[in-house]
């Protein structure tokens, strides 16, 4: 290949990560095509391109993506990880647990995938074993916010309420505009009797996204709670 073909890929390619940074996804399919059409062996333009897919919900698009990539490159970590979470989402829990290991084999430092395993075991119902990725991912990556949030929610399934609040917190502290992680945490804190912070949390959820209709039921529930235990003292 020649020198100003290598250079047109790789140019191709920066535009492309770039337009997905901006969540400019027709941009960045685009720019990503132009990319493989300078080079169809690129495996990193299949793979990014793949990746865009998921977000527009192309999951069988995306899934063919990422078989190229990893048919040009049998040890791309990033290319199984991501036809794993793919997998995940058409529900096809045991070929996806197989590109997960396939992806922990090529790279068992990748957090993306100890994280993605723990979302397939969730998804089973091994909850225990969903924490154990969860943290694993976290010791390799310390600010992985994802695997914050996702090791909160599984603890709050398993009735572990102040551990999930713990969480939480260490996830807000760096994500505090995520709306859905102020009312799990409230109802973590219903759960500990602790209406009055849980009131604050729901409020926090609304004032975020004011169409959060379960926040604005569980605010009336804590402000209800508030109200009887008020009437007792």
């Amino acid at each position: 290949m020649s020198r100003e073909r290598v250079k047109d890929t790789l140019c191709e390619l920066r535009k492309g990560n770039r337009a997905l940074e901006s969540e400019e996804l027709a941009g960045a399919i685009s720019h990503y095509n132009k990319a493989i059409s300078s080079n169809r062996k690129n495996e990193v333009a299949w793979n990014n391109k793949g990746a865009v897919l998921i977000s527009l919900n192309r999951l069988k698009e995306a899934l063919a993506c990422f078989d190229i990539a990893i048919e040009l490159s049998p040890r791309y970590s990033d290319a199984w990880c991501n036809r794993g979470l793919v997998l995940i989402q058409m529900g096809e829990y045991e070929d996806a647990e197989a590109s997960l290991k396939k992806a922990l084999d090529s790279a068992k430092n990748n957090e993306v995938a100890w994280n993605a395993m723990g979302t397939l075991h969730s998804r089973r119902g091994d909850f225990e074993e969903a924490k154990k990725c969860y943290i694993r991912a976290l010791k390799i990556d310390l600010e992985y916010y994802s695997a914050l949030n996702n090791l909160a929610r599984t603890c709050e399934e398993q009735g572990e309420f102040a551990e999930a609040i713990e969480y939480y917190n260490r996830f807000l502290a760096h994500n505090n505009v995520f709306a859905e992680a102020w009312y799990h945490k409230g109802l973590c804190q219903m759960e500990l009797g602790l209406p009055a912070k849980a009131l604050h949390s729901f409020e926090r959820a609304i004032n975020l996204d004011p169409h959060m209709k379960d926040a604005v039921a569980a605010r009336k529930k804590a402000k209800a709670l508030l109200k009887r235990r008020e009437k007792h003292e």
